[in-house]
């Protein structure tokens, strides 16, 4: 159906969600007074900052899959724009099911490190698979990707707040640290990921992400 109609589906569907946050949020109150000393002290924790380098590999390896995936497939692995879209998308529907799954875990575990830890190798050995040129697995690394992605971000994100010193009216400062810099990771990412891709292929790349 070309390219505009998708679009304009897409920008409808922005619009209701906007709406249906408007519903949900009615009535809320929030705080909207701070203290500078407690800003500067949650933004200089060590705790955050380790905690940020700690996430910087999986952010990177996030922003660069569902950015890339699809041109992977396509010029790579000669997929269809059809098959193609289905590979990022299964990183995105992972991260639907890692999310609520990985949070529940990390509450039972009590050991964030250690889940912090074991989730990144799962992200590493994924992003590993991509380097394999078969079809049927990596549409099972994609998949596998998207949920160890997702589970490590929601621990990580719980983990923020836990940090010494954060408030609860001042976690979604840690949390907005945390998602920030993780942006600024991609924003990053995304190129050297090309430069490699021109310099050395799609399959030394991969593994160099991992």
């Amino acid at each position: 159906i070309d390219w505009r109609l998708p679009f304009i589906i897409t920008g409808v569907l922005s619009f209701i969600a906007l709406f249906e946050n408007i519903f949900a949020f009615r009535g809320l109150t929030f705080q909207t007074s701070s203290n500078l000393s407690k800003v500067r002290r949650i933004l200089l924790s060590r705790d955050l900052l380790l905690l940020t380098c700690a996430m910087l590999g999986i952010n990177a390896a996030y922003y660069v899959g569902t950015q890339f995936s699809v041109s992977f497939a396509e010029n790579y692995l000669h997929f269809s724009p059809v098959l193609a879209g289905i590979i990022s998308s299964l990183i995105l529907f992972g991260a639907v099911v890692g999310g609520p799954l990985g949070g529940w875990l990390s509450d039972r575990t009590r050991n964030r490190r250690i889940f912090l830890i074991l989730t990144g190798i799962i992200v590493s050995v994924a992003v590993s698979l991509f380097a394999i040129r078969n079809s049927v697995l990596i549409w099972f690394a994609a998949f596998i990707f998207g949920v160890s992605f997702s589970m490590s971000y929601s621990n990580s994100y719980a983990f923020s707040t836990e940090i010494e010193g954060t408030d609860v009216e001042y976690a979604p400062l840690a949390i907005a640290f945390l998602n920030g810099s993780g942006m600024a990771d991609g924003s990053l990412a995304a190129p050297l990921f090309a430069l490699a891709i021109v310099s050395a292929g799609y399959s030394y790349a991969w593994i160099g992400l991992a």
